[in-house]
């Protein structure tokens, strides 16, 4: 039987049922984990921490060839030099590791308004033999304002979140971590901040830890 999961924003992914459907319905995606990589910065000793997360999202191409793909953070994690660290595979599609590509902070597009903490760059990986095991978000994934109306999206909901858990990071490969929250308030009125004055954000009840700056938020639309 396939079934079919609409938890990653609503966008519907398919698959073949077997064993317990009701036990792994109430499981976060496997797919929210493979949108992911860590950022790292490269110490003097050659040695590479990572200390916040990236995720992709890929944008269909004008001409219709594809999609563009692009890494999404947050501003203050991309001041200087910093390295995706990324899980690579075999073409048999078996794990074979991770290995880190450069991206200068020149690259990174930043809004004018220093309120909003984002970052976006294209994706220009540098030629590998390895496949890299990116599955980037799509853009109909991206909650837009006609989006959380359709969808009622309000306080209450539950939201899930993946990235970086910084105390485990000396590892063969990257392991996403994923907690869980709700929407706690929505951009009902500006926000007010001592530096940064007045500005729109979403609030959510969840427990945060260092390495998840830059994490791709999502909202559980299954039952919907």
């Amino acid at each position: 039987m396939v079934q079919v999961d609409y938890r990653c924003g609503g966008v519907p992914r398919y698959y073949i049922s077997g064993g317990d459907d009701a036990a792994l319905l109430m499981r976060v995606p496997d797919a929210v984990r493979k949108c992911v990589a860590f950022l790292c910065q490269k110490q003097p000793t050659g040695a590479y921490v990572a200390g916040g997360t990236v995720f992709f999202a890929s944008v269909p191409r004008e001409d219709g060839a594809g999609d563009h793909i692009y890494l999404v953070t947050n501003r203050h994690c991309v001041h200087g030099t910093r390295y995706v660290r990324l899980n690579v595979q075999t073409a048999e599609g078996q794990p074979c590791g991770f290995r880190y590509l450069e991206v200068q902070e020149r690259h990174w597009t930043v809004p004018c308004d220093d309120t909003v903490d984002l970052a976006v760059t294209l994706w220009r990986p540098y030629p590998t033999s390895e496949l890299l095991e990116v599955d980037p978000l799509p853009l109909g994934m991206l909650a837009t304002r006609d989006i959380l109306k359709r969808e009622n999206i309000g306080i209450g909901d539950t939201i899930f979140y993946t990235g970086l858990f910084t105390r485990h990071q000396q590892t063969i490969r990257n392991i996403p971590i994923v907690r869980m929250g709700t929407i706690a308030a929505m951009p009902e009125e500006p926000f007010y901040d001592e530096q940064l004055g007045k500005f729109e954000t979403y609030i959510v009840e969840t427990r945060s830890l260092r390495g998840l700056s830059g994490c791709p938020v999502f909202v559980g639309l299954q039952e919907r």
